[in-house]
């Protein structure tokens, strides 16, 4: 018998298992697992069972070899639910029923030891897909570019069924019919103010025609209360079910006034938002005055009255704050970018796009330093086939604005772009990657955070000396 312990839903992954002892097909082909029999037997696993007779020689070793199809997601099959098969050897072997083994060779010359193996955990998906990164011209002697095309991405999936990157939800921040709430807890009054021209910023933005600004203050926090929190929160516009991630670039003009940062997810049920469903505490200790930070979470839990993203900031008594809130999104699919070399922490936000090359954009992410990534979120679908999709990948490397570090007499600045695919550890483990990417299966929505290839992809620009 061999059993598998991979996810629940994985016995519909495989059917027509073979085994083999050696080279020679051990009893007959199974057609499917059977399920679980944990009372009387203790079988906690789906099954198979085969029948047939498998000699190991004195002294030496046989290969055991199980080969299966993998079912077609028309049959039943489930996408990245993976199987892991096991043997289970007995000790002693004595021929009842429950045992895994029910007989071993005779006159006394074999024997058994309690034992259990177990194979690579193995995951079927409806389309592979792989990717390569290259220099976009001479990754050499390179000048700069306010719109340098730093490198090209390419993406190859298979004939079955495209890929997909799906596009993000965003945050309409800079449009005037948003409302956002400013309601701080504790404090004598609540106000609750629609979006106006005081509320933005239209010079010191990431992403459209401005960014969100509204002004905080805790003058009158109210008897006993040291601290008050402030809620800036924007709604989407729709339920945000089935979105997985979260995140939002801000930044403030007085970092002594910011005792703690939360990101939620809520609805309007009251002005102080004390009804929020979801939250994530925000890196606050590492802020630095007019300088845009990432804050982002995970998304689990929600519900279809869950359309409020938002902000709170929790602030020191008798101050006042001005907070920025840009590039709201929330979505299920990203490549993460890693930034190494000589980039500055000046410019932090700085924009990166991948482009098609039209000029078409097809994902945009924001440089984050202190994690040295970016986070390219698609804008738009990227659907990915047979046929490999090229991009663009696009940002600022001028001096004073851009992402690397001024120009110096006799030095090359460097800057490495580098994406890791994720991998299979030695333990069968698989370990996630930089994509987050979708196999169009309806039963697995969730992204898949691993692609095919050697990993991790990278490129090394260097520019001209003294550039």
């Amino acid at each position: 018998m061999l059993f598998n312990g991979g996810t629940a839903t994985s016995v519909a992954n495989v059917k027509n298992l073979k085994l083999y002892c050696g080279s020679t097909q051990f009893g007959a082909t199974v057609p499917g697992l059977l399920p679980a029999v944990p009372v009387p037997y203790g079988w906690v696993d789906p099954y198979a069972v085969f029948a047939g007779s498998c000699v190991v020689p004195k002294g030496g070793n046989t290969v055991i070899t199980l080969k299966s199809d993998i079912s077609t997601y028309g049959d039943g099959g489930q996408a990245g639910e993976f199987t892991a098969f096991y043997l289970h050897i007995p000790d002693p072997i004595t021929g009842i029923t429950a045992d895994a083994v029910v007989a071993r060779g005779s006159g006394g010359y074999s024997t058994s030891v309690d034992s259990t193996s177990t194979v690579n955990q193995v995951y079927p998906y409806r389309i592979s897909l792989t990717s390569a990164l290259a220099c976009s011209g001479s990754c050499t002697g390179r000048t700069r570019s306010a719109t340098d095309k730093v490198a090209v991405l390419t993406l190859t999936g298979t004939n079955s069924v495209d890929a997909q990157l799906r596009a993000a939800l965003n945050g309409e921040d800079d449009a005037a019919t948003e409302e956002w709430v400013i309601a701080p807890v504790g404090a004598t009054a609540t106000e609750i103010l629609a979006l106006s021209a005081t509320n933005t910023d239209a010079v010191n933005k990431l992403e459209g025609a401005a960014s969100v600004k509204y002004t905080a203050s805790t003058s009158n926090p109210g008897a006993g209360v040291n601290t008050t929190t402030t809620y800036a929160a924007v709604d989407m516009g729709t339920s945000l079910v089935g979105y997985s991630k979260l995140s939002l670039m801000w930044r403030v003009d007085t970092v002594a006034n910011v005792k703690a940062a939360t990101l939620f997810v809520g609805w309007k049920a009251t002005s102080t938002w004390a009804d929020r469903v979801a939250s994530s505490s925000v890196a606050t200790t590492t802020m630095v005055a007019d300088k845009w930070f990432t804050a982002e979470m995970d998304l689990t839990g929600l519900t279809a009255s869950n359309t409020y993203v938002g902000l709170a900031v929790a602030m020191s008594q008798n101050t006042v704050l001005n907070v920025l809130v840009d590039a709201v999104r929330v979505y299920n699919d990203s490549i993460t970018v890693n930034i190494s070399g000589n980039t500055t922490n000046t410019n932090r936000g700085t924009p990166v796009y991948l482009k098609t090359a039209g000029g078409s954009e097809k994902a945009v992410g924001y440089y984050d330093y202190l994690n040295s990534r970016v986070i390219l979120v698609p804008s738009s679908e990227i659907s990915v086939g047979a046929t490999p999709v090229a991009l663009d990948m696009i940002t600022n490397t001028t001096d004073g604005t851009g992402i690397i570090e001024s120009p110096a007499m006799g030095i090359s600045r460097t800057l490495t772009f580098s994406i890791n695919l994720g991998s299979v550890d030695s333990a069968g483990t698989l370990t996630p990657g930089d994509f987050r990417w979708w196999d169009q299966a309806v039963a697995v929505s969730s992204p898949i955070t691993w692609m095919n290839g050697a990993s991790p992809i990278s490129v090394t620009l260097s520019l001209a000396s003294g550039n």
